[in-house]
This record gives C-alpha cells, sequence and structure tokens, in this order.
C-alpha cells in the first residue's frame, strides 16, 4: 500500500494531467526547449526499457521544496508528452508538483530559480511523476511559458 504522500502525489500529477489533456485540443506545437548544456534543442523523451519516459525540460521554480520531497514548477509545454497508454497528446505549460530525488542537484534552490530538469514519467510506478535532475540556468535565460 502506497504511502498518504504518495497517494496524494499521484492523485496531484493525475489532476495537472487531466487539466492539461482538457487544455489541448490538439497536440502543441513545437517549442525550442532546451537544457543549459543545449540551448534551442527541441525536447526529446527517451523511452527507457521499463516503459518509462525520461523528457529534458526547463522551468520556473515556485517552491524548491526539499531533497526527497516536492519541488513545485512552471515548466515550459512538452509536445511530446505521452499519456498512460503511449499515446502522444502534448502537455502546455503549467505549475506542477514533482517528487524531486534526493540527489537531483547539489546547488540550492529558491522560488523564481530558471532550471533545466529531467522529469521521469512511469505510469506504473509510485509516484508515477519525478524530478531527477536539475540543472540552475542564468537568471537571463528566456523561458517560454505562454501555453501550448
Amino acid at each position: 500500500m502506497a504511502s498518504p504522500i504518495a497517494q496524494a502525489t499521484r492523485s496531484w500529477f493525475r489532476l495537472g494531467l487531466v487539466i492539461a489533456l482538457a487544455a489541448c485540443a490538439g497536440p502543441p506545437a513545437e517549442q525550442a526547449v532546451a537544457l543549459a548544456e543545449a540551448p534551442a534543442a527541441e525536447p526529446q523523451a527517451v523511452e527507457p526499457a521499463n516503459g518509462a519516459r525520461s523528457y529534458e525540460l526547463r522551468g520556473q521554480v515556485i517552491d524548491p521544496g526539499a531533497p526527497g520531497d516536492e519541488i513545485s514548477i512552471f515548466h515550459e509545454s512538452i509536445p511530446d508528452f505521452a499519456n498512460s497508454s503511449g499515446e502522444i497528446v502534448g502537455m502546455s505549460s503549467m505549475t506542477m508538483s514533482f517528487l524531486r530525488e534526493p540527489d537531483a542537484t547539489t546547488e540550492e534552490l529558491n522560488a523564481l530559480d530558471t532550471i533545466a530538469f529531467t522529469l521521469e514519467v512511469d505510469w506504473h510506478a509510485e509516484p508515477e511523476a519525478r524530478v531527477t535532475k536539475i540543472v540552475k540556468l542564468p537568471d537571463t535565460t528566456e523561458l517560454d511559458l505562454g501555453g501550448s
């Protein structure tokens, strides 16, 4: 049986996903999303053998939480986001909370920091989504948080 925190995280993630899917009439337009090492790269989802997907994204920290706790991020859109059936449905930019892996970053994070991060989504795991890597970006980094 999952812990109450894991159940709440899963519920919030599903609610965010439902809202994102409702807001999208179709897959969003392609946008330049990048990590600090590869500016202006197209976001890429990598599907490991276990069926999980890994997304390289950028966003702004809303609430950094503590390592091992939740982090709240206003992220750019995810054009290649796949639902639990594996269908590419995309996701608009929005604020969501994810489990922050304890070793995701060695840097201290603050609200309004601009970051590049790796989001891993595994529909068969608890929790379904987690942030596994975070890199602080320069304060001058421009994000596209306008929507789809």
